[in-house]
């Protein structure tokens, strides 16, 4: 542990601490904080939904009522840095005159610049720098639903953010981060590649109708059909990204190459193996 931090926790010190790191620091001054007795607070831990910000009422309301001697905040810096610099010198000289009685307070702050030193009410022994500052962070931001397991919220964005994740990081949301001081990108729907997979590769036949399939995209897409054996099938509409597909030329036990189309567009082939009655079948997507 730093000699500044040792010096705050022997202190009587009734305000918090602000400990600045980048990306080299930020995990281990986590594990450090744990090992000397500190209790770790995610600021994701006040989001109320997974696409709202976190209530920051609430964090004030969970320090005042806090009942441990020594705490740390995590991902203070990364959600301001999210909300550019006025929010940032807002909630800091906010945060630095909060009373803490007989607690000790520490906010770990990883990916925003250092104001605390420009104030002539602020100490020498009540922040610290420690080491690298640079923060290798930056957002792939969208408003469209994509089948992506990568995909965060802007809830699970801040949890990946405390964890230390770094990086290119796709997030879904609705949330203005013009003030970001991340880089942001913004990407729409045509910048997407539409992708298209089977719930399940394994069909049964119908020997009378033929096979049905669902098909499940990774974006919302428009008019589907497929086209096998220079015949063309309608898709029909279950939701933006799950169609059905009845194919009724396919009644023999065989693998089978489909090509999918969106508004004529080629958009791939899926594979299909279909059996007959005493073929595995799984029934999850049933509709």
């Amino acid at each position: 542990m730093i000699k500044q931090l040792q010096n705050y926790i022997k202190s009587s010190i009734t305000n918090p601490f602000f400990l600045y790191v980048g990306d080299e620091k930020y995990l281990s001054f986590q594990a450090d904080l744990l090992t000397n007795g500190f209790t770790l607070k995610k600021i994701s831990d006040f989001c109320t939904h997974e696409d709202k910000l976190p209530n920051i009422d609430d964090l004030y309301n969970y320090i005042k009522e806090n009942q441990h001697p020594k705490i740390a905040i995590i991902g203070l810096g990364e959600y301001l840095a999210l909300r550019g610099e006025k929010e940032i010198f807002r909630t800091i000289s906010e945060l630095k005159d909060i009373s803490l009685n007989t607690s000790k307070l520490v906010f770990l702050l990883r990916g925003i610049p250092i104001y605390l030193d420009t104030d002539p009410r602020f100490d020498n022994y009540r922040y610290a720098v420690v080491g690298d500052m640079r923060c290798d962070i930056s957002i792939l931001q969208t408003d469209i639903q994509i089948e992506n397991e990568e995909v965060c919220t802007i809830k699970s964005l801040l949890s990946e953010l405390e964890n230390g994740r770094t990086g290119e990081i796709l997030v879904k949301t609705d949330i203005q981060l013009d003030d970001s001081l991340f880089p942001v990108k913004r990407i729409k729907k045509e910048h997407i590649s539409t992708t298209v997979k089977l719930a399940e590769n394994d069909v049964r036949i119908d020997y009378q109708n033929g096979i049905e399939v669902k098909l499940i995209f990774n974006k919302p897409v428009g008019d589907i059909s497929a086209i096998y054996d220079k015949t063309t099938y309608s898709a029909i509409k279950n939701d933006e990204m799950i169609y059905r597909l009845s194919i009724s030329e396919i009644k023999k036990a065989g693998t089978y190459n489909v090509a999918i189309y969106e508004n004529e567009a080629l958009v791939g082939t899926v594979k299909i193996k279909a059996h007959g009655k005493a073929g595995k079948i799984n029934d999850d997507f049933d509709f």
